[in-house]
């Protein structure tokens, strides 16, 4: 394995050179950059990225943390912020909760032990208290928003409040909203905006909440002419369990779900859904924590993105031209 006395040797400079150049730490001229360039490249040398990080006090990491990896949102989330965060010369770690106490206090020290530069925080709880001193971007699932944090989260009630009308347009009368029985702010604003909706098309809110799967396809779905979900997944769940039974889909029973995650436009049916805006999402979030890493920005600065509907086959009867 080559080292920096290798590619100084090479280069014809001193090993304090390169360390200037490795570090960015001091003046290196032109020709001596493109030296050590060459040499680094011909010799494939890896900086150890502990000792730069000893020398710069910077990892050049950014922390994501998620609630689940069993929700597609974050999955696909994940892949947009790692790639927003290569273009802006940061790598990405993912730690996945999971509901896990003992994993959030395992991520929290890896955090400050590697001294990680900033962390994007989706998991909804009161782990931001215990990263005050961390440049920190709250995303998605946030609750008891602190002073001086930036929010970045898309305009849930609204989405649910498009998805409504949408069915309502699409003539249902009778239109359920179907989510799981948890207290997340996205569940929460969402089911506010279908309620919302369904009063300012007249129509009586009907919201079913289920434990488990198995409580799930229990319910009669039979009296509904329209679905609503609070997510892509539930929403295919669905599909495939009322396809099933007999349900012909537009045609007895229309669906719509919320994230537009990769599925939802490759299943059939292909589901008509509120998409969240992953890759501004990412964009938005990786600029402000980047932001805060660079200025020590602390005013906070909340940032609701539009959704938008997608219409596709759970919703539109086709019409076969002969």
């Amino acid at each position: 394995m080559s080292t920096i006395k290798d590619v100084a040797r090479l280069s014809g400079v001193s090993i304090a050179t390169v360390s200037r150049y490795l570090n960015s730490s001091g003046y290196v001229g032109e020709k001596t950059r493109a030296k050590i360039d060459r040499i680094i490249e011909e010799l494939n040398y890896q900086p150890l990225q502990s000792a730069r990080m000893l020398k710069t006090k910077k990892s050049n990491v950014i922390a994501f943390i998620i609630p689940t990896l069993r929700n597609n949102f974050f999955v696909e989330l994940a892949s947009f912020i790692e790639k927003e965060c290569l273009n802006h010369g940061y790598k990405m770690i993912l730690c996945n909760i999971d509901e896990n106490p003992e994993l959030e206090t395992s991520y929290l020290e890896m955090i400050t032990q590697h001294n990680l530069d900033g962390v994007i925080l989706s998991t909804g709880s009161e782990l931001h208290k215990k990263l005050e001193n961390k440049p920190l971007v709250l995303l998605d699932r946030v609750e008891n928003m602190p002073d001086g944090v930036s929010v970045i989260t898309s305009n849930h009630k609204e989405g649910a409040m498009q998805a409504v009308r949408h069915l309502v347009q699409q003539g249902c009368k009778k239109i359920l909203h179907v989510r799981p029985e948890v207290r997340n702010v996205p569940a929460l604003l969402r089911q506010e905006g279908y309620e919302e909706g369904m009063k300012e098309a007249g129509l009586t809110p009907e919201v079913f909440q289920f434990l488990s799967e198995e409580e799930m396809y229990a319910f009669n779905y039979e009296a509904y002419d329209g679905l609503f979900t609070w997510n892509d997944m539930t929403a295919i769940e669905l599909l495939f369990h009322l396809k099933k039974s007999g349900r012909r889909i537009p045609e007895d029973i229309k669906i719509v779900g919320f994230d537009n995650n990769f599925m939802s436009s490759t299943i059939y049916p292909s589901l008509t859904t509120i998409d969240q805006p992953y890759e501004k999402i990412a964009e938005e979030a990786v600029k402000a924590v980047i932001e805060i890493i660079k200025k020590g920005r602390t005013k906070r600065e909340n940032c609701v993105l539009p959704t938008q509907l997608i219409i596709r086959e759970t919703t539109e009867v086709r019409v076969l031209h002969e």
